[in-house]
């Protein structure tokens, strides 16, 4: 996912199935409004890589921390 500011200083991301690892899709999420209250409207919704087999559930639970790829392609600590 890469984020590009537009003209009009709106972000917009680009996600590029490619780039993706084996096994994984894109799970986008968007925060009900009182999640948004809390959060003053940052972010707007959540982006993850998930497992492609097994079931998705969705809950009101708030994911764990976003994890960046390290350098050799595994996951890194979790970024804050």
């Amino acid at each position: 996912m890469q984020g590009q500011r537009q003209a009009d200083d709106k972000v917009m991301l680009v996600f590029v199935p490619s780039a993706m690892r084996a096994g994984r899709q894109l799970f986008i999420g968007f925060l009900a409004p009182a999640q948004l209250a809390i959060t003053h409207g940052s972010p707007g919704s959540v982006e993850r890589l998930v497992p492609r087999s097994g079931p998705l559930v969705c809950t009101t639970t708030p994911p764990p921390p976003h994890a960046k790829p390290n350098a050799s392609g595994g996951e890194a600590k979790p970024s804050k």
